[in-house]
């Protein structure tokens, strides 16, 4: 068993059984949280096949097994599974613990999405850092879709403290795969500024991939129960 996989499979087995615990009950969330899972996912696995043959990234051979699909480890393909059920697992117990306490912040997603987004494509564009453009450009994406959505997840305190425990989370596990390393990267495409051996821009990516997994759930739990009203 590679280490990419042990991995993947300790950031999973907390979340996934906890998720049957009695009063929390996130197993009951499991078919939604599937769906945003997969339609999210899918795009960050084409990000990531396009990605690593442009020489992003890439695996090294010591650490990933021999599998490969679209020249992604089986490992990597699991990453966009369990890390997003992670991070929504993370946000829905937040929201248990903080039930009746919604607390808002000001916060102009629109505006900031815009900024965020233009800061991507002038690093991507002009100055040749792709990855770093396309991390801030989702973000931003995302941001701008969050409120032209009316979700507003980013003026929510909980989704906020969900993405600190996601920082906490990303300097221990991706700490361990950038460390050994596992996950080897095409310098020119980044920065080149990294807390400890994280790059930057491997939080910004974690940050835009849970948050548009929790964006997709949000729309979808929002359409489920406005079906509901509308039979009732």
């Amino acid at each position: 068993m590679s280490e990419y996989l042990i991995l993947d499979l300790v950031i999973l087995i907390g979340p996934l059984l906890a998720s049957f615990e009695k009063q929390i009950r996130f197993i009951r969330y499991f078919i939604p949280a599937m769906l945003s899972i997969l339609l999210v996912g899918s795009v960050y696995i084409a990000w990531d096949i396009w990605a690593t043959d442009r020489g992003h990234w890439s695996f090294n051979p010591e650490y990933v097994g021999d599998f490969r699909f679209l020249g992604l480890p089986t490992e990597e393909m699991l990453f966009f599974w369990v890390v997003p059920y992670a991070g929504l697992f993370i946000w829905h117990v937040i929201g248990f613990y903080r039930e009746g306490r919604e607390d808002q912040i000001t916060f102009s997603s629109m505006r900031n999405g815009i900024m965020i987004a233009a800061m991507g494509l002038i690093l991507g564009i002009g100055k040749g850092y792709e990855y770093t453009g396309l991390a801030f450009v989702s973000s931003g994406l995302f941001m701008m879709a969050d409120q032209g959505f009316k979700i507003n997840l980013t003026q929510s305190v909980r989704f906020w403290h969900t993405q600190v425990l996601i920082i906490g989370a990303t300097l221990l596990f991706n700490g361990f795969l950038t460390a050994l390393p596992v996950v080897l990267y095409g310098e020119s495409f980044q920065l080149g500024l990294r807390i400890f051996t994280i790059p930057v821009e491997d939080f910004v990516y974690g940050f835009s991939l849970c948050a548009w997994v929790m964006l997709v759930f949000r729309v979808l739990e929002k359409g489920r129960r406005e079906r509901v009203i509308g039979s009732s």
